[in-house]
């Protein structure tokens, strides 16, 4: 099935980062091969300080949303969709953080920026 496909650091950018092995999961599972989960499976990220910051967490939402769309392409022609769950994560985020759940409230600011990404995405696609 080939490696791990070098040339979306060429289409995608920075967005790319961690593209690779989603990529490839759909090359394979498009030939036909099952792909399973291992629970036993222990995967450890350090968690860097600096990169438990809001800005960077809102970076991250935008950049998966801009490669969830060029590496799939399944949101192409859901903008109206994108746009809907953007308008409805406003509201509930304002509506989070007034009732004193910041956390969740993030959580939504995280959607808003994964939803700018994938349109992003999706114009990068068409171009």
């Amino acid at each position: 099935y080939g490696g791990y496909d070098e040339d979306l650091w060429a289409r995608c950018g920075k967005a790319a980062l961690g593209s690779e092995d989603a990529e490839f999961g759909i090359r394979i599972r498009a030939r036909g091969e099952r792909v399973g989960y291992c629970a036993e499976a222990v995967v450890m990220h350090p968690v860097i300080p600096e990169r438990a910051t809001l800005k960077n967490h809102l970076r991250w939402a935008y950049q998966f949303g801009q490669r969830e769309s060029m590496v799939s392409g399944a949101f192409a022609t859901a903008g109206l969709f994108l746009l809907k769950t953007a308008f409805s994560a406003v509201w509930k985020s304002i509506g989070y953080f007034l009732s004193g759940d910041p956390a969740a409230g993030v959580g939504e600011l995280m959607i808003i920026s994964r939803a700018a990404g994938m349109c992003v995405g999706n114009s990068r696609q068409s171009a």
